[in-house]
């Protein structure tokens, strides 16, 4: 049987940026101006960018998330982006 389509597998990441309203000098503080969170990691990073070329190509996501809001958006981001998930599992403890 021949297989299409691409895999990646890795690390599954929430990256939360910090926005401050200075680079504060050592024993200062500052101020959190904003903040966001966006997908990351290695694969993330492959398969959005595979998926937004909208070629017709199977992208398959691989790892594990976990049983957590932040597992839970990466999830349906994934799924958002027509990205296949049958190989990323859930855990309790990750």
């Amino acid at each position: 049987m021949a297989h299409r389509g691409i895999i990646a597998a890795g690390n599954w990441i929430v990256d939360r940026v910090k926005m401050i309203d200075r680079w504060p000098q050592e024993g200062e503080l500052c101020n959190i101006t904003g903040q966001q969170a966006s997908a990351g990691g290695g694969p993330c990073n492959i398969l959005f960018d595979l998926a937004a070329l909208g070629e017709d190509i199977p992208l398959y996501a691989a790892g594990v998330l976990g049983r957590d809001g932040d597992g839970e958006t990466l999830r349906q981001q994934i799924r958002d982006k027509g990205i296949d998930d049958r190989y990323m599992t859930v855990s309790e403890t990750a």
